[in-house]
C-alpha cells in the first residue's frame, strides 16, 4: 500500500465545522485530490495518507512529537453528509486537516497516485 503525505486541505467554505473538499501533498511536484478520490483510495486498501505533526508547544504533554505522523482516516458521515475525512485523534487537534493551508491551484489534479 502506498503512503503519502498531506499537506493541504481546502475546505467546502469558510465556515469551520465544513467538510474538506480536498487534500494535497508535495510528492510528484505537488498534487491535489478531491475528497471523494481519497475515500475511496483508502477504503479499496490502495493507499494511506498521513499528516506530520508540527512544531506544537503542547506536543510535549501529548504522546504527539514534532515530525511524527498522524493518520487520515474516513467517517460515516450523517444522512445527507455522506463520508469524510479526518485524523485519527492525538490529543492536540480534533481534525488536523483543518489546520493546513488550502491546496495551491498550481498542483495537479489527480484521481489516484502510483
Amino acid at each position: 500500500m502506498a503512503r503519502y503525505e498531506v499537506t493541504h486541505a481546502t475546505p467546502d467554505g469558510p465556515d469551520y465545522g465544513r467538510r474538506i473538499d480536498m487534500i494535497g501533498g508535495p510528492d510528484f511536484g505537488g498534487w491535489r485530490m478531491r475528497t471523494e478520490d481519497a475515500i475511496h483510495l483508502i477504503k479499496m486498501g490502495f493507499t494511506s495518507f498521513y499528516v506530520r505533526a508540527l512544531n506544537n508547544p503542547f506536543a510535549a504533554q501529548n504522546a504527539l512529537r514534532f515530525g511524527s505522523t498522524v493518520e487520515v482516516v474516513v467517517r460515516p458521515g450523517g444522512l445527507l453528509s455522506g463520508e469524510y475525512l479526518t485524523t485519527i485523534a492525538d490529543g492536540i487537534e480534533t481534525n488536523n486537516l483543518r489546520s493546513l493551508p488550502p491546496c495551491p491551484l498550481i498542483h495537479r489534479l489527480v484521481t489516484s497516485l502510483p
